[in-house]
């Protein structure tokens, strides 16, 4: 008679079986690892886009606006993101096209009295110490009927804020030559544009009471 082994009996892994314990951590790594590729695919950011078409010169509203996510890459920071808010009081100054996005340098700030930037070329040498947020007066002095001489001059603005000159100078370093940018008014700005498309002699002055 002989003796017969007897057959394993097959058990069922409690939870402190090794085994079962490094199956579960495998798969908690693969679930992370596949979440972490996830999220690196997806790498897009919300930006502010037109939810119409907007126009040069468009006062911003929040009803322009929409929200859309792109991945921009490289190009990120020439568009605005929609985590920050768009600045109060400022203007489209080319067209953005319904569902094109808001580019960073699109926007400028409205001004509160409607002026707009003029740029004057002068006759005499612009004072050396003139400086931007300045005011001066603006006098024209238009071409005579002869054609050689100029009528007497006429004051056309009124305390006009300067943004903006040349940088050249005089060879005697009297002072800054060339163009002057002027904050000008809507009732300034056609007599102007049109004084110095006729050829007129144009002269800045300091404003009385101005720094």
């Amino acid at each position: 008679m002989t003796d017969r082994a007897d057959a394993p009996r097959l058990r069922r892994p409690g939870w402190k079986d090794p085994r079962l314990l490094v199956g579960v951590l495998l798969v908690m790594v693969s679930v992370a690892a596949v979440v972490l590729l996830v999220r690196q695919a997806d790498s897009r950011v919300e930006y502010w886009a037109a939810a119409q078409d907007i126009t040069p010169g468009t006062a911003l509203k929040a009803e322009h606006l929409t929200v859309v996510s792109a991945n921009l890459g490289d190009s990120s920071q020439g568009y605005l993101p929609a985590d920050q808010p768009v600045p109060d009081n400022v203007a489209a100054v080319a067209t953005v096209r319904q569902g094109e996005l808001l580019p960073a340098g699109g926007l400028a700030v409205r001004d509160p009295e409607e002026r707009q930037q003029i740029t004057v070329q002068v006759s005499d040498v612009v004072p050396e110490h003139l400086s931007n947020g300045d005011r001066v007066d603006l006098w024209v002095a238009f071409p005579d009927d002869t054609g050689r001489g100029f009528f007497e001059p006429e004051q056309v603005a009124v305390s006009a804020e300067v943004v903006g000159t040349s940088e050249s100078t005089t060879a005697f370093g009297a002072g800054v030559t060339g163009n002057v940018a002027l904050m000008l008014g809507p009732e300034e700005v056609p007599e102007i544009l049109g004084a110095q498309a006729n050829g007129a002699r144009m002269t800045i002055v300091p404003s009385l009471g101005s720094s």
